[in-house]
């Protein structure tokens, strides 16, 4: 099952050893500077004091505020700038002493996301692709890496004719796939109205909200971004054993571009 950002920032908080509250608020609220939870909230006074306070889901997602005052009693969070919408009783929040989500844990996770998706990349397969009577040029779909294999339609429907890379190039900056006049005209490829079958490899999508899921495996990923942040810190012994532990577990779960491909984006 794939990893939402959110699961994901909170293995990297549990991999720090950030102490970690997530929870929901039990309770709404017109004051725009607390959070109740009476469930999860069970640490002394002023236990929370200065700790980062984030919305993750439902409303008021995707405010952090600095937690100024919290009192076991009342399982309230008094925080030190009001909500600008405040949270309800769907309002799941996360709670960390030592780093921000907004500062420090989304955008490492977001850079580590970024290098670590070329060398893990997804397949592609397309067949929006019409071909049309000597036109040679074609706009290559959006998303693709890399290309592997191209099947033209045959005249019932099923893509079996296959359409040799060395008939074909691609011109990175129109972003086309061409067709060699020669090859193209000899095998006769080009019949007006049939598609053509793209299959070849793409990158992850960044991840654009909470619930957004990664489709590459996690663990690197957050053994990178945790080496991001003490690089941050200037912790160099910590950075490094991070790095190294990304590198063994992404070893045997690279997937970078298939030989003999067409490039369509450099790296």
């Amino acid at each position: 099952m794939a990893d939402a950002l959110y699961n994901v920032r909170h293995d990297l908080a549990n991999m720090l050893g950030d102490r970690l509250v997530v929870s929901t608020a039990s309770a709404a609220t017109t004051q725009s500077t607390v959070l109740i939870d009476s469930v999860a909230l069970i640490d002394p006074d002023d236990d929370w004091n200065g700790a980062y306070c984030y919305i993750y889901e439902g409303r008021g997602i995707g405010q952090e505020r600095v937690v100024s005052d919290y009192v076991q009693s009342t399982k309230v969070l008094t925080l030190a700038t009001a909500w600008a919408t405040t949270p309800g009783t769907d309002s799941k929040y996360e709670l960390h002493r030592a780093y921000s989500v907004l500062q420090h844990y989304n955008p490492m996770l977001k850079m580590a996301f970024r290098s670590r998706r070329k060398r893990t990349l997804l397949a592609k397969n397309d067949e929006t692709v019409a071909m049309a009577a000597s036109t040679y040029h074609y706009t290559i779909p959006s998303g693709f890496v890399a290309i592997n294999e191209v099947w033209k339609e045959d005249a019932g429907g099923d893509f079996s004719i296959p359409i040799p890379l060395r008939d074909l190039d691609v011109d990175r900056d129109r972003h086309h796939l061409i067709f060699d006049h020669d090859a193209a005209d000899g095998a006769g490829y080009l019949e007006a109205g049939l598609h053509l079958r793209i299959y070849g490899q793409k990158y992850d999508t960044e991840p654009a909200s909470e619930s957004a899921e990664f489709a590459i495996n996690t663990t690197p990923l957050i053994w990178l971004a945790k080496a991001y942040l003490h690089a941050n810190e200037g912790n160099d012994v910590s950075m490094n054993t991070a790095i190294k532990a990304s590198e063994i577990d992404q070893a045997d779960d690279e997937t970078p571009i298939w030989p003999g491909s067409l490039i369509v984006e450099e790296g």
